[in-house]
């Protein structure tokens, strides 16, 4: 729709509308981050309070399957065989059952409802391939009891798994605050040196169980790689872990702590290489000190995972506070802004209703009072009654100032032109009076010199001249009339219908072609004989116009009606004074009519009879 056809309402409340629209807009848009943000750090908070610690759980616990089943491969033994293997057996047994409570645990929360609806796509993919390479632990067992797999192909499978959980960790420590998420990346390194390491353990505890009680060359390489990279990793992570989460992993490192003494003893079977007879130490001395810093260490990666989404929580509770802060105050704003606006546009449309009801005004009612008043001659203070209506902006109170000063211009020439033609109108009536006066000198004088003249043919002259003067008389009284004064002639009592319509018909150029019937005995009341004689002779003179020249014109009257037809008839002569017959019925005519009805009517019984005229 185009905006021309809009009102000046409809377009300030557009006006004021698209800004506010904006607003909110902006407002919506920053709620709606502010709501994404706090949603964000409390469903961080939820996945690393219920998935990240089973999870992490389950990565010990499958290290400490992971070094049974390698050991009893190593010993030549399945899990339900007896004889060498016995003691393995007992280990891989416990480390089985607490896998599976690890992984019970973490299932039951990642299937949880809430849980669930807090991982975002990359945490979902994780936990989903993480369910999955669990669920081929059983096969893995299976493999391992039945003596299927070799101790090459177990490692293979059970770090898989430990890859996938790697990765789902390293997901989870995407955080959106920055220090939880350098904390959080740190710690997966961490885990991933301790994966690292744990698989060193998996090679000597190996090693230590074998007959050759040796890593053997494939051996010695895998683990020679395995201690650089998490040499590698530890240090990496250490570095990076806030002050005080790396100093108890410091301390484990130090040279008298437990994983000092394992790095210590690392270096040992380095030095041994490839070919060595035997491991370099006692198989417990290995496991003490490993034990005791992989439980350590354990312990302390299960602390710092609660403490790296635990600092999302009071982020997430400043988020929501902030949310809430931003929501009420751009509300409040958002509604302010509103109840302005809508003051702004009642204030301009008030100012624009109270302008058009002065225009209106002065179109319907001043304009006119004033013109009619000056009309009557009274005299007008145009200033001082145009009131002036008060507006609320600067800007429509000067509008209404220059509109007020054209309803003055307006006014004042509406007065000026009323005086120049009030000044005409006395000029056309002083002329008429004048030839009115002269026409009635006139008529006196043709009237006393029909009553002295004998000539026929010099009567019918002066006739005709004295039905010209009375049709002069007619106009002349007619040009008053415009002008807005009385004619001259007034009747003191009421005169008989017959003689206003003859008086009427001698107005009239053709008046010899009218026929006068007999009229009823009613009379016109004084004061409008001279009307309804120019009106009739008016209605005659237009039959006589727009009917033939041959056409007779004839006249009914009736009380309280008078009724004009023309009818025409051929062969008829228009050149006699005479009143014509009436024709006689089925002669063929043609006729026009004219009807008007009398404003007043009296009997001529109660002074009917002329009883004279004055003239003013």
């Amino acid at each position: 729709m185009s905006s021309r056809r809009w009102s000046i309402r409809s377009k300030v409340i557009a006006v004021l509308l698209l800004p506010l629209l904006s607003l909110s807009a902006l407002w919506a848009y920053a709620a709606d981050l502010s709501l994404g943000n706090a949603l964000t750090l409390a469903h961080e908070n939820t996945i690393g309070n219920r998935l990240a610690r089973p999870l992490g759980q389950v990565i010990i616990t499958l290290r400490t399957e992971r070094r049974a089943s390698l050991e009893v491969l190593a010993a030549g033994s399945g899990a339900a065989a007896g004889g060498a293997a016995v003691g393995g057996s007992a280990a891989l047994r416990t480390g089985r059952a607490a896998t599976d409570t690890a992984i019970e645990a973490f299932q039951a929360q990642a299937a949880d409802g809430g849980v669930r609806s807090a991982e975002d796509t990359e945490v979902r993919q994780g936990i989903d391939a993480t369910q999955q390479v669990l669920a081929g632990l059983a096969r893995l067992r299976q493999g391992v009891d039945g003596g299927l797999l070799s101790s090459s192909q177990v490692m293979t499978d059970y770090l898989t798994m430990d890859q996938a959980i790697g990765e789902a960790f390293q997901a989870m420590t995407i955080l959106p605050n920055e220090s939880a998420q350098n904390f959080g990346q740190n710690l997966a390194t961490l885990v991933a040196g301790s994966d690292l390491r744990s698989e060193e353990d998996d090679l000597v505890s190996a090693a230590a169980v074998s007959p050759a009680h040796r890593l053997g060359p494939d051996g010695y390489s895998t683990f020679v790689q395995a201690v650089g990279a998490s040499h590698y990793l530890y240090a990496l992570a250490t570095a990076g872990l806030p002050q005080a989460q790396s100093a108890p992993f410091q301390a484990l490192a130090a040279p008298s702590g437990p994983l000092g003494q394992v790095m210590a003893m690392e270096q040992q079977v380095i030095d041994a290489g490839p070919n060595a007879k035997s491991l370099p130490f006692p198989i417990a001395q290995w496991r003490q000190a490993y034990d005791a810093q992989d439980n350590t260490g354990d312990q302390l990666s299960i602390e710092d995972i609660s403490a790296v989404f635990s600092r999302t929580g009071p982020p997430a509770q400043h988020a929501l506070i902030a949310l809430i802060l931003a929501g009420l105050l751009g509300l409040i704003a958002l509604l302010a802004s509103i109840a302005f606006s809508v003051r702004i546009a009642r204030s301009l449309s008030g100012d624009l209703t109270r302008l058009r009801e002065s225009a209106r005004n002065l179109t319907d009612d001043r304009l006119r009072d004033v013109v009619g008043r000056l009309r009557r001659g009274e005299t007008v203070d145009v200033r001082g009654d145009m009131a002036r209506p008060v507006f609320v902006h600067r800007e429509m109170a000067q509008l209404g100032d220059a509109f007020h000063a054209l309803q003055l211009t307006a006014v004042d020439l509406a007065g000026e032109d009323i005086r120049l033609h009030q000044g005409i109108s006395d000029i056309f009536l002083n002329l008429a009076r004048r030839s009115q006066v002269l026409i009635h000198r006139q008529l006196g004088l043709l009237d006393g010199m029909e009553r002295r003249a004998e000539d026929p043919a010099a009567l019918e002259e002066l006739f005709r001249l004295d039905q010209l003067a009375t049709r002069m008389r007619r106009y002349a009284e007619g040009l008053i009339i415009v002008s807005g004064a009385a004619p001259g002639r007034v009747w003191r009592h009421s005169v008989p219908v017959v003689d206003v319509v003859r008086g009427a018909i001698a107005e009239t150029e053709d008046f010899v072609r009218v026929i006068l019937p007999p009229a009823p005995p009613v009379g016109i009341v004084g004061h409008a004989v001279a009307d309804v004689i120019h009106l009739l002779a008016e209605l005659i003179e237009n039959a006589q116009t727009f009917s033939p020249p041959t056409a007779r014109c004839g006249s009914t009257s009736a009380p309280g009606r008078a009724a004009w037809s023309s009818r025409s008839t051929t062969g008829a002569s228009a050149s006699t004074r005479r009143n014509w017959p009436r024709p006689t019925p089925g002669s063929p005519t043609s006729s026009t009519s004219a009807t008007w009805t009398a404003p007043g009517s009296a009997s001529p019984r109660s002074g009917g009879s002329p009883s004279g005229t004055t003239s003013r």
